[in-house]
């Protein structure tokens, strides 16, 4: 009875309804502003129509029929290019009339739309071959519900503005005196609130969280929910071998429970303070402070704290990136870890909810209680290894017959031939600046390291840096040959609430993700394209636009693997750009005089040909290379 009437009291008398009913509202507002979609596959969602077709041949498990019909798909595409390729050649040399050249690129273009649905199917094919635990389906509804979800401040406020005027506001009227003389007015009374609390909490959790997967399911579709959960991108490296359902429901249990820890702490700070605004800022503080003094650390996942529950889909997707740009960390969490985190909230949320709520009289014992989430995880934190490197699996070449250029710990360091080690770093970097080594390259002069550098020291504002520094063999002198600032404001990111706020473009279309030095040029792959800039400028000419998967410089050309996995020859002197192989690859390499792909539609096949030859060679091995 007396749960009932301090519910109704919350609801009606504080005005508990209305700021529900307010959040709900903000909550739709957010969700149709396009809150989580930064983890859509753009591919799959521009030409959904497409896909989804090809999705009722084959969604599911891939097996042979499947795969059957992908190569027949993929073959297909690469006779219409050819077919269209031939067309504007006969148009050239006047073997053709314009009507039929303008009736083959009609049906070349509606190949093409085609063709960008089959290239997220590709994809799919290419992880699934590798791991039977994915499958092919749509994913994009599933990716925005569990992982597109940032820190959820409508609900984090709403706990906080529900819970504190519970108890603060009989201490504010006078009323909480007379209480505590009453038979039933300490601990009975206590227990009470602290029930209607998390009724309160536990009930807003579900609104909110039923609301989002309504409206993903009615904007996205949750097809497919029994399908593995490696079959979503974000989770591809998860250790739990569960649904995509049973994932929804787990980091839906998790939220509940960081939710009530919030409430729980909002209860006991009220219990101490008797002030509705410094319990407020309790409760927002428990989830804000981990997040801005352990932004790029894995220790914000392991305090349990509701910070960790409210993020818990970090913790199925086994390891993720943190950051801005290539000046990322990868975080590691394990299932200990999970198991660990979940089991200590749940443990002192009871402990703290009993002894505010029991025992008020033991307050200073709760302020301590409330300490121990960041000791437990102090002493248990291990220490890892924060990979700061971006794409540091590609070849090197040696930069003389001395030296052979390489990554070492993060670290771009010189070998030589009797082992001994040179970093090439010279100067080092400001104590705010994050450093990632993107990429290395080499000729017989110099070496070249390609730096990624995020500073958030810049009068409070973020500059991001990308710079190509040459390294000379001789004598060791650095000289900055290409750089690249962006200024922008981080608070936005920082603080979690880019899923309400406008973040202004970053521009990362334009981010350098590759090089190669070409005489006194650069070949630099950008998330744009392929691109060629002179040395000591900052901008130049695209190449070759759109995805490019890999690439190769060999003599004037480059060969280039597009994003639909064909394999192009552009002519650096006369910008003759042609597909070279007739069938889909994933991967090039070039020594100067031969240049070898991995064959996707034939599996562990190595097609090499040499470059004044027209004639591929196909043998069957697993190792990719040019011997």
């Amino acid at each position: 009875m007396t749960v009932r009437y301090e519910l109704r009291k919350m609801l009606l008398k504080q005005y508990g309804l209305w700021l529900l009913l307010t959040a709900l509202l903000l909550k739709i507002l957010s969700l149709f502003s396009g809150a989580g979609t930064d983890v859509l596959n753009m591919s799959m969602e521009t030409h959904k129509t497409y896909y989804l077709n090809y999705m009722q041949v084959l969604s599911g498990a891939l097996d042979d029929e499947k795969q059957r019909y992908i190569e027949q798909e993929a073959q297909a595409f690469a006779d219409a290019e050819r077919t269209f390729q031939k067309t504007e050649q006969q148009l050239l040399a006047g073997e053709c009339t314009e009507y039929e050249f303008l009736q083959a690129a009609d049906a070349y273009r509606a190949s093409r739309e085609k063709q960008e649905a089959f290239t997220a199917v590709q994809g799919q094919y290419l992880a699934a071959q590798h791991d039977a635990q994915k499958y092919l389906m749509y994913t994009n509804g599933w990716s925005v519900l569990l992982a597109g979800s940032h820190a959820d401040w409508i609900l984090i406020l709403l706990i906080c503005l529900l819970s504190a005027p519970v108890v603060c506001t009989e201490h504010s009227s006078g009323m909480a005196q007379l209480l505590a003389v009453t038979k039933n007015g300490r601990s009975r009374l206590y227990r009470s609130k602290l029930a209607a609390i998390l009724i309160a909490a536990a009930a807003a959790t579900l609104v909110l969280a039923v609301t989002e997967g309504v409206f993903v399911h009615l904007r996205y579709g949750l097809c497919n929910g029994d399908y593995p959960l490696r079959s979503i991108p974000q989770f591809a490296e998860t250790e739990y071998r569960i649904s995509c359902i049973q994932a929804a429901l787990l980091i839906a249990a998790c939220r509940l429970l960081g939710a009530i820890w919030l409430a729980v702490i909002v209860f006991c700070a009220s219990v101490l303070l008797k002030r509705a605004v410094p319990s407020v800022f309790a409760g927002v503080s428990s989830v804000l402070l981990p997040m801005l003094l352990l932004a790029n650390d894995r220790l914000q996942f392991i305090i349990p704290l509701p910070a960790a529950m409210l993020h818990s889909d970090r913790f199925l997707q086994g390891s993720f990136r943190i950051g801005s740009g290539t000046a990322q960390t990868v975080i590691a969490l394990t299932k200990a870890d999970f198991l660990r985190t979940v089991c200590l909230t749940g443990a002192l949320c009871g402990i703290c909810g009993f002894l505010g709520a029991v025992r008020p009289k033991a307050k200073r014992l709760s302020a301590l209680l409330l300490c121990l989430p960041l000791l437990t995880a102090c002493t248990a934190q291990k220490p890892f290894f924060a990979d700061r490197i971006y794409n540091s699996a590609d070849p090197l070449r040696a930069g003389n017959a001395q030296y052979t250029a390489e990554l070492k710990n993060g670290v771009p360091v010189l070998r030589a031939a009797d082992g001994t080690e040179t970093p090439l770093i010279r100067t080092p970097f400001p104590d705010t600046a994050t450093v990632a080594y993107a990429a290395l390259d080499a000729d017989a002069d110099a070496v070249y390291r390609l730096e990624c550098i995020s500073d958030l020291s810049v009068g409070g504002l973020s500059l991001y840096t990308e710079q190509i520094v040459r390294t000379a063999l001789s004598d060791f002198r650095e000289t900055v040959i290409y750089r690249r600032e962006i200024l922008s404001d981080p608070t936005t990111a920082l603080l979690g609430l880019g899923a309400y706020l406008p973040y202004p473009d970053n521009d990362d279309a334009e981010r350098v993700r590759r090089f190669a030095v070409f005489g006194d040029e650069l070949l630099m792959q950008k998330n744009s394209g392929l691109w060629r800039i002179p040395i000591g400028k900052t901008d130049g000419e695209m190449l070759a636009d759109g995805q490019i998967r890999a690439w190769c410089c060999a003599g004037d050309c480059v060969y280039y693997i597009s994003g639909t996995y064909q394999l192009h020859r552009l002519d650096l002197n006369t910008r003759a750009d042609a597909v070279c192989c007739g069938e889909p690859v994933s991967d090039v390499r070039t020594d100067g005089e031969s240049i070898c792909a991995q064959s996707i539609t034939r599996k562990n096949t190595v097609l090499t040909k040499r470059m004044e030859e027209s004639e591929w060679t196909a043998s069957e091995r697993n190792d990719f290379s040019l011997s």
